[in-house]
């Protein structure tokens, strides 16, 4: 007799396994959309396409258990479900861009920061927020194409699958030996 519950109860850790490794695969993806260029050679603004890395936090909030990290993964019956992003106040506006209006501090957050580095970054960034009373980041996608090129790679998709696959043919051979 066929033992299917057997069978879902031996492929639900194989799945939930295959589910950790995504936040490792996706960050690579997610990095390809940045570009360190380091404080010495920004300006400001900047004029990069790509969003630049400046503390790298936002590319670490995307490894799972790091600040800001959205990982969670869920099952009913045989339907799984997960849940991944970055929950950094900051990581939306660096994706869609939009206006940070000053809150009458920001300049002198920036000039501190120029007085701390000497890096011009800093003084053309308090002197943008004087002049326009607050900063314009423009949109810098990172997360939206990383999903795009990780959809169409199909890769992670497929090695779920093969893993799956080795799961009911190792269920096959306990039911083939059961029987005998």
């Amino acid at each position: 007799m066929l033992n299917i519950s057997q069978l879902e109860s031996d492929l639900k850790p194989i799945i939930n396994d295959q589910l950790l490794r995504f936040p490792f695969i996706m960050q690579a993806y997610i990095g390809a959309n940045m570009v360190n260029t380091g404080l010495k050679t920004r300006i400001a603004p900047s004029t990069n396409a790509k969003l630049e890395i400046n503390t790298g936090g936002l590319f670490r909030s995307f490894s799972r258990g790091g600040v800001g990290n959205i990982f969670k993964t869920s099952s009913t019956g045989s339907f799984y479900q997960l849940e991944y992003g970055s929950s950094l106040p900051y990581a939306a506006i660096q994706e869609y861009g939009g206006f940070i209006k000053s809150k009458g501090r920001m300049h002198k957050y920036f000039w501190a920061k120029f007085k701390e580095t000497k890096q011009p970054y800093f003084k053309n960034l308090a002197l943008h927020v004087e002049k326009k009373g607050g900063v314009q980041i423009p949109k810098r996608p990172y997360f939206a194409p990383a999903v795009d090129k990780f959809k169409a790679s199909n890769q992670f998709q497929q090695e779920v699958k093969a893993k799956v696959i080795q799961g009911i043919r190792a269920w096959q051979e306990r039911q083939r030996l059961s029987n005998q």
